[in-house]
Order: C-alpha cells, then sequence, then structure tokens
C-alpha cells in the first residue's frame, strides 16, 4: 500500500504537463531505493523493511505535496483557520496536561507519559498529542517561526503577538533545549533575511521574553500546587534553569530544605537533587560516539553502511550495546551514516541541501527559517514517525521552489 501510494503521486506528479519532477523528489527516491536494498545486509531485516516502508511513505508525502501545494494556496485562508484551530487545541490539551498533572488527576485522562510527569521539576513537561516534549516543541516550531516571520515582516497584529507568546511559553515549559535552540536559529535567520526594523526586532525579543515569564510563572503556580512531591514553586523554576543551562547555572548553594514553603507528602522520595539531568546529554554523546565508531567498522560499512534498521542490532552484536542503551543514536544524521554509509548520508544531505540553497535562491525566508531549524533539531533525535510535519513542510518547500511555482510565495497567508 506504501508502495502504490509513493508510485501514484509520483505518476500524478509526471502526468500533469505543468509540473516537472523536481531534483530533490528524485534524490529522496534515489534514497529510498537505496534503503530498500540495503536491507539485504541489514541484521535487523524486519525493522530494515518497517524503516525502508515509511521513507517510501515519507518519499509519497512529499512527492504528493508538490501536486497539492498549489491548490493549498488557493484555499489558503481555509487551510489557516483549520492550522489556527488546530493550534488552539493543542495549547488547550498542554495546559491541561500540566494542571492535570499537579492536581493529580489520572495520566489516563491527560495522555502524559510517566518519563515527564513532575517527579523531577515539580510540574510536568506537556507533550501535546506527541510522544515526548521534543517532538512537541518540533511542532511549536511552526507557529513560533511564522508568527515570529510576520511580526517582522508585517504591522503586529492581536492574533500574531498570542501565537508568538503562547509558542514561546510553550516550548520553554517543554524544556527541549534542542527545540528552543531551534527557535533561537531560525529567528536568527528570519532577522538576516527579512531585514527588520530596530523596532520590529525589539518588539519580537519583548514578546518572546514575555512568553518565557508567563511559562516560568506558570511552572511556579503549579510546582507550589502539586502535593505530590517535595519540589517548590521557586525550586521548579531553577530545576529548569539548571537544565536549560547544561548546570552552567547552578543554585545549589542554597538550602533546599528552606526552600520549600508548603507542606509535602513524606512518602515520596526526595527530589532535591540538581535540575540538570547530565544523562540526558551524555547518553546521547555516547550513542553518537558509538555511532561513529560502528560506522568506521570497515571500508564495507564506512561506504554502505550496516544496513536499513540495523543500528541497534550492530551494536549488540559488537557487545557495544547495553541493556540500558537505546537502540537509536538520537542524532538523525549519524545514525543515517552508520546505517546507509556514505551513499545514504550523501543523498540525504544533498537533499536537504539543494532545497535549503532553493528557498534562499527563491527567498522563501519563512519556509528557509523553518527548514534550517528543523535540520538542527535533527542532531538531537532519530526517527521520523514523530516528524511527519518536517516532511509535510519539505515538499511544500521542493513544490514551492519548483519552476512551476515560483509565482507562488508565503507571505500572503
Amino acid at each position: 500500500m506504501v508502495s502504490s501510494f509513493t508510485v501514484w503521486s509520483l505518476f500524478r506528479i509526471t502526468k500533469e504537463k505543468r509540473h516537472v519532477m523536481p531534483i530533490p523528489i528524485i534524490i529522496l527516491s534515489i534514497l529510498a531505493v537505496y534503503s530498500s536494498i540495503s536491507i539485504l545486509w541489514s541484521l535487523n531485516p524486519i525493522r530494515g523493511i518497517i524503516t525502508s516502508l515509511f521513507l517510501w511513505l515519507l518519499t509519497g508525502i512529499v512527492a504528493s505535496m508538490t501536486y497539492a501545494t498549489e491548490r493549498m494556496l488557493r484555499l489558503r485562508r481555509h487551510v489557516f483557520m483549520t492550522l489556527l484551530i488546530v493550534y488552539v487545541v493543542i495549547v488547550l490539551w498542554a495546559l491541561w496536561q500540566l494542571i492535570g498533572d499537579a492536581l493529580g488527576i489520572s495520566p489516563t485522562l491527560t495522555l502524559l507519559p510517566l518519563n515527564y510527569q513532575s517527579a523531577v521539576f515539580g510540574v510536568a513537561r506537556p507533550t501535546g498529542f506527541a510522544l515526548e516534549p521534543q517532538f512537541f516543541s518540533s511542532m511549536l516550531l511552526i507557529p513560533f517561526l511564522w508568527s515570529a516571520h510576520r511580526l517582522l515582516h508585517k504591522q503586529r497584529d492581536l492574533l500574531t503577538s498570542m501565537v508568538f507568546v503562547s509558542a514561546a511559553m510553550l516550548q520553554l515549559l517543554a524544556l527541549s533545549r534542542g527545540g528552543l535552540l531551534a527557535s533561537c536559529v531560525g529567528l536568527l535567520v528570519l532577522s538576516a533575511t527579512v531585514r527588520p526594523s530596530y523596532r520590529r526586532v525589539v518588539t519580537v525579543l519583548a514578546l518572546c521574553v514575555m512568553g518565557f515569564v508567563i511559562g516560568l510563572a506558570i511552572q511556579y503556580t503549579l510546582a507550589a500546587l502539586n502535593t505530590r512531591d517535595v519540589v517548590s514553586g521557586s525550586m521548579s523554576v531553577e530545576k529548569s534553569i539548571e537544565q536549560l543551562s547544561l548546570g552552567a547555572v547552578s543554585f545549589q548553594s542554597k538550602d533546599p530544605v528552606t526552600s520549600v514553603t508548603k507542606p509535602r507528602n513524606p512518602s515520596v522520595n526526595n527530589t532535591n537533587s540538581s535540575g540538570y539531568i547530565s544523562s540526558s546529554t551524555t547518553s546521547r554523546l555516547t550513542m553518537s560516539q558509538k555511532a561513529i565508531e560502528l560506522w568506521q567498522t570497515s571500508p564495507r560499512t564506512i561506504l554502505f553502511g550496516v544496513g536499513s534498521g540495523s543500528f541497534g542490532a550492530s551494536l549488540h552484536k559488537t557487545g557495544d550495546l547495553s541493556a540500558s542503551d537505546g537502540t537509536v543514536a538520537n542524532n538523525i544524521y549519524l545514525e543515517t551514516l552508520a546505517e546507509l554509509g556514505v551513499i545514504g548520508f550523501g543523498l540525504f544531505a544533498t537533499l536537504l541541501v539543494t532545497t535549503l540553497l532553493a528557498l534562499y535562491w527563491q527567498k522563501q525566508w519563512l519556509l528557509l527559517s523553518l527548514l534550517m531549524g528543523f535540520v538542527l533539531q535533527w542532531s538531537f533525535f532519530s526517527g521520523n514517525a514523530n516528524v511527519i510535519h518536517v516532511w509535510v513542510l519539505l515538499g511544500i518547500a521542493i513544490a514551492l521552489t519548483n519552476t512551476a511555482a515560483k509565482k507562488h510565495t508565503l507571505i500572503n497567508t
């Protein structure tokens, strides 16, 4: 079914006289073919088949966007209203997760995974409808940079300001360093390309700070309401700052006992330790190093990789993966390099570079900032199942930079 969807999408594009198969889609198709072939030497062929089929599905999505983008542009007002409603629902759901966790409501009703409840920071890390906060943060990058683009490029309006402030607020509450870094890079790209006035830059920065302050105020309040741990409101804020700063900012000189200003449940474990969870950083660095070592195993793996879906299985075979380690590199580039070698990594890198260059030449600044943010954030996790929105935007970017779509821009959306 996946292959049929992809073939249908490619057929529709080539059938229409006004559409020419864009080079990035050709590159992506070759990458999907190579990923499928690499199953032959994969140590985990079942995972390899699933991975390759999903890549074919993504190829079909990207290809179909080339056909559907012009229609969406004609209906852009309806598309915008639909996306705005979806965003409002996501914001409300994220706030419900935070409030529900603070009040002790069952995770069955909040859909909040155990790992992201209030045990560490005194307040939950919202996931929205995503699997993890980092994927939720990835989705938030779209409304964040869309509203920033409008504020930098056009006159300020209340709706745009509210979207920007709320997206900044949730970015902070998600506590995803990769998402915050991607947001900063996206803002820098917009500032360098849109070339706004000094006053508009100051306005955007002020609204961003406002969103962060509101986020910290929400965190403080909910941590103070939470009676299931020993983390006070001020301690929760301190822990978040320590985590986001990689421990560079520390508040451990304070006596944690005196920081608690409310009665707590004595049956729970004391969580007055540092807010910086070093394992979240060291585990990523360790797996990245293992991915490089796996890629360098032999001349064959350097060129062809260990096969699609074979990263974890290959590390287990070499005895370089303990039971506590994950089966992904938490870096899509290094995992691609290890599994598909120089050939697969080269195709993937070429796909991204050609698309980014086309966006730059076509002066599609919003999409350029978004994709650059996503390209950076991809360095912090692996897998594509939770970032389908990135591939949809990649398809839109390819469509808008295609010869038949040069006349279109996103400025009026």
